[in-house]
């Protein structure tokens, strides 16, 4: 092991001394360029002297380094030398290092000042130049770490701007003053101070610039992530060569949005290398060792080394220009991935080292954060009182700075303290002071979904699932279904919530006022009214609602163990005689055995198996290849493997569920299905040509289809089988009992309906199954279309049949052959008076918004694709939050490819009581806490009640066959689960295979009166 060790990180070592080679071979590339040519321009237009010089900086560092001190040499006229100087001293700062700037910067300092003494105080030339060399000498000396010089030419320059009388500069010395202040943790900062700089608005860009940048700075370090994004965005408006700055990549990453800080920082890469900018390079690896990071406190323990090569430059070249901040941030990071690692001597080395750097100069910030990385060492080590100690004193600085994020992530390092103490009692209270944090951070966040989706995923659903764990050990098992409830969906039911009147259930409600969960402190009266709503739901809707939790328990070795918590929610008509409404089983996930299992190579269940099994830690955790999926992401040649045999010492963070949400199980169940032929496959209604669809065709052999009866029985096994004792059982044929089934992360790709009980039976012969992202979801939904109901009345239904289009000759898709059948009869059940047909040329994408916005039922037949399949993009696609998906219309003028992107659909006010999407994988899409993010998200955003979609690729000729009885059966008894079961048991009797009919799931709500009958 040792060894083993050893030799990785020798191959790490080797990776950062190769970039750190090829990035000197560059400056010295870049300081041999030639200058003459730039040298003569500014020789023959002195008027426009400084912009050629400040677009060569631009482009090449080194050499406009070396004009400048060349023309530094010639230059006589004092302000032109004192030009030269300040642009040299930002050229040193950029690739020679804070030595060499602040020799620049004190000297261009004493030239303005003598300027200053010398010259006639009525005259503005006087004020500016003193003015700019203070601040360039403050902004110098900050880096430095001279602090106490900084301030002086910090004070000195704003008084020179008071002085002066000029507006713009006042303002920006005042603005440089708050935010200095600010950093050096400053509590006499008044609020209202910022709110005047807030109001300001300033005629200079960069005045302007500062405003927005300083306000940024600001709300950022208060967790005020929207209002600071808003700010850094005005940065970017005011000028685009501002995206450098890398402002918002800060933010992404505290939101989790890892994805675009990826794709961000490869661009700023290559332009801060191609310009000799080590200044910017230092900054960029940095924040992309963050973003790393973020993946690796999720269990992605093969983003390990990527992280290390990425700190291990940001030291070195943060070394190289004294940086000296830089360098213990780099420590810092450095120590905590030792710690993932469990290389815990080594981490409390370099810590201890950071530690005295930072006392060295005074930097208490930076301290506090050392400390807090010291503490988890500890923890690992054995030495719980010690961390606690040390958790404590990083809290104490949060919480007198106001940091909210540091507050709730040391409640929550404090939480796991006391569990390895084994303290029950103070993990319960730390953890709900955690979560208080957390949500108070949520209520910062902005309107963005993205960042709403991205943050709880990062910084809240694992003390949330760490919270149900710890109830379920004390043994509040309804407290745990409560809080499992506050753990799903909470983006989603935002958005749902826009189309709902709040009259309808009150505002007073849990389901309207996510502040609740900080009022009530997580309490009893909040888990109470929780239950209540489980309960009134499952009697309404007469349903036994089953609630699953993908779930990490730390077992007695301090490591984390997969775990299925599973709760039944019956309806009072199912209670038996002394029953309790709410029953409970935990599945345990440690050690699945498969039945006649062959190799890992061949099951079809060797990524569950990998996945979910074999999560009991052992060496070989990382050896985790991901193959390619139906949902799998299109950019497939961008996705990375596992690392090999990495510690399993990571597996010690509350996250570490993610790499449970990592199985595409959808995947076993589809591998699975046998061979079709390419006849057979050419009917698909998925992606067909290489732009849109870069998935290999999964097939397999013909020994291998006698394991779909093994797989759908070991998902009944593990979904099903441990509650089967307790869920109502069919009376008779007329009285089907109701599931209403609010899945977990991946299980949304489990076809439920297709699961096989030892018996031999469907669950589908026995139950009515719809889905739920979450219990509030589902109420809101149910609001909305009583919502719905009311504005219709008795007016006649709208009936839109929409597809079949004409698409793009770029797409190179084949010609759906059944699709116009399929409409055709739509329109034939539900009758022409009452049902459209848009076809061909006409479906277009503003057609089919138009149709979303006008009918109460929307059937859809289409190519459809989980992603979006022209998406641009550098890095690997964890982190990225976007809804993604989108179904292939008719070209337009307007939308000249025809793609209607996901993204397009969740802000509509959509009237859809039912939307039918049958097309290709139309339920799938990237999971996370708040469900899929896919067509059928946005679809029930937009307003739609309903949605019934696929989970895999669907066959064009037997299709319109299926969907011909479910509307048969839908005109007669008006509830889309219930016609979608009958549909497919007449399927199941008549012959097809459980491929052809069980692709088909339902979310969200169903049942209206329609004013029709079959015809």
């Amino acid at each position: 092991m040792e060894v083993l060790q050893q030799k990785r990180f020798d191959k790490i070592r080797e990776n950062a001394a190769s970039i750190l080679y090829c990035t000197e071979q560059k400056i010295n590339q870049l300081k041999e360029c030639d200058i003459s040519e730039v040298e003569q321009q500014i020789t023959m237009n002195k008027e426009s002297f400084t912009q050629i010089l400040a677009n060569f900086s631009e482009k090449n560092v080194p050499a406009a380094a070396r004009l400048t001190d060349k023309l530094l040499e010639k230059e006589n006229d004092e302000i032109m030398r004192l030009y030269l100087i300040h642009n040299r001293q930002i050229l040193a700062m950029n690739f020679e290092g804070v030595e060499v700037a602040r020799e620049f910067a004190e000297k261009e300092y004493k030239v303005a000042k003598e300027m200053y003494k010398s010259l006639k105080k009525d005259e503005d030339v006087v004020y500016v130049p003193l003015f700019e060399a203070c601040m360039g000498a403050w902004s110098v000396c900050r880096w430095d770490e001279d602090f106490k010089q900084a301030e002086d030419y910090l004070l000195e320059g704003k008084a020179i701007a008071e002085n002066d009388g000029n507006r713009d500069r006042q303002q920006l010395a005042q603005m440089l003053y708050l935010g200095w202040k600010r950093l050096q943790n400053s509590q006499d900062i008044e609020l209202e101070k910022i709110s005047i700089v807030a109001g300001q608005t300033y005629d200079l860009k960069d005045v302007d610039y500062t405003k927005h940048q300083f306000l940024g700075n600001f709300y950022a370090s208060y967790c005020e992530l929207g209002l600071s994004k808003e700010h850094f965005q005005q940065t970017e408006s005011i000028d685009e060569s501002l995206k450098k700055s890398g402002f918002l990549n800060m933010i992404y990453n505290l939101e989790g949005r890892s994805y675009e800080v990826q794709n961000h920082c490869i661009v700023m890469l290559s332009q801060a290398f191609e310009k000799g900018n080590l200044w910017d390079l230092t900054k960029v690896y940095s924040q992309l060792a963050m973003a790393y990071w973020n993946f690796i406190v999720f269990g992605e323990l093969n983003y390990m080394r990527q992280a290390l090569v990425f700190l291990i430059v940001q030291h070195s070249l943060a070394k190289k220009l004294k940086w000296k901040t830089y360098q213990r941030l780099a420590l810092i990071n450095i120590g905590h991935i030792f710690n993932a690692l469990g290389l815990l001597n080594e981490a409390e080395s370099i810590l201890t080292e950071a530690l005295s750097a930072c006392r060295q100069v005074s930097d208490k910030t930076t301290e506090s954060m050392v400390i807090g990385a010291l503490g988890t060492t500890y923890r690992k080590l054995g030495l719980y009182d010690k961390a606690i100690c040390y958790h404590t004193q990083r809290l104490q600085h949060c919480q007198n700075v106001n940091h909210l994020r540091g507050i709730s992530t040391y409640l929550s390092e404090l939480a796991l303290d006391f569990w390895t103490a084994n303290d029950l009692d103070q993990v319960e209270i730390k953890l709900k002071q955690a979560i208080m944090y957390q949500e108070l951070m949520r209520s910062k966040l902005g309107q963005e979904d993205v960042s709403r989706v991205a943050n709880f995923d990062f910084n809240q659903r694992g003390s949330y699932n760490f919270m149900q764990s710890v109830l379920v050990k004390h043994g509040k098992i309804k407290s745990a279904l409560a809080v499992s409830e506050l753990a799903r969906g909470r983006a989603l039911a935002n958005l749902i919530m826009r189309n709902v009147k709040e009259s309808e259930s009150g505002t007073e409600s849990w389901l309207y006022d996510d502040s609740k969960i900080c009022s009530t402190q997580l309490g009893d009266s909040l888990m109470e009214e929780i239950l209540k709503d489980f309960y009134l739901t499952a009697d309404e809707m007469d349903s036994t609602i089953l609630v699953y939790t993908m779930a990490p328990e730390l077992n007695q070795n301090g490591l984390l163990e997969p775990w299925l918590y599973i709760w039944v929610v019956k309806s009072k008509d199912y209670l038996q005689p002394g029953e309790d409404r709410v029953a409970f089983r935990r599945v345990s996930c440690s050690n699945v055995l498969i039945p006649n299992k062959t190799s890992e190579k061949d099951d079809p269940l060797s990524k569950l198996s990998r996945s979910f099994g074999q999560m009991t830690l052992k060496e070989e955790l990382l050896n985790k290849d991901h193959d390619e999926a139906h949902g799998a992401p299109i950019n497939s040649s961008l996705s990375s493997k596992r690392s090999e045999n990495c510690s399993k010492s990571v597996i010690e963070k509350s996250t570490l569920y993610q790499i449970l949400c990592d199985l595409e199980l959808v995947q076993a169940v589809n591998r699975t299905f046998p061979d079709v032929s390419e006849e057979e496959e050419q009917k698909k209604r998925g992606q067909e040509n290489s732009k849109i669809n870069k998935m290999e065709r999964i097939t397999i052999s013909e020994e291998e289809k006698s394991k779909v009866k093994e797989t759908l029985q070991y998902y009944y096994h593990m979904c099903i089988g441990e509650i089967a004792d307790v869920l109502p059982q069919p009376r008779s044929e007329c009285d089907i009992p109701r599931l209403i089934i609010i899945p977990h992360s991946n299980l949304f790709s489990i076809p439920f309906s297709l699961l096989l009980s030892p018996e031999e039976k469907y669950l589908v012969e026995d139950y009515i199954i719809s889905y739920s992202p979450s219990l509030k979801i589902l109420r809101l939904l149910q609001s909305r279309l009583n919502i719905l109901r009311n504005k219709q009345g008795s007016a006649e239904l709208k009936v839109t049949a929409f597809g079949n289009p004409k698409m793009a000759p770029k797409h190179e898709l084949k010609e759906l052959e059944h699709g116009e059948a399929e409409l055709q009869m739509v329109q034939q059940i539900f009758g022409t008076n009452h049902c459209t047909v848009v076809n061909q040329n006409a479906a277009t994408k503003e057609e089919f918004i138009n149709s979303l916005q006008a009918c109460n039922i929307l059937h859809v037949v289409s190519h459809a694709t989980v992603e979006d399949p022209y998406k641009e993009g550098f890095g690997d696609d964890r982190g990225d939050y976007s809804v993604q998906g989108c179904l292939v219309m008719a070209p337009s003028d307007i939308t000249p490819d025809g793609l209607v992107h996901s993204r397009d659909l969740q802000n509509l006010d959509c009237i859809c009581q039912l939307i039918v999407l049958s097309c290709c994988m139309t339920a799938l899409g990237k999971p996370s806490g708040d469900g899929v993010l896919g067509l059928y998200r946005s679809l029930l955003a937009g307003g739609a009640t309903g949605v019934l979609g696929t989970l895999w690729k669907i066959r064009d000729d037997t299709t319109p066959l299926l969907m011909e009885k479910f509307y048969k059966y839908f005109v007669e008894d008006e509830d889309a689960p219930k016609a979608m079961r009958l549909a497919m048991i007449s399927f199941m009797k008549e012959g097809f295979y459980s491929k052809e009919w069980g692709a088909f799931v339902f979310v969200g709500v169903s049942g209206f009166k329609t004013q029709i009958q079959s015809t």
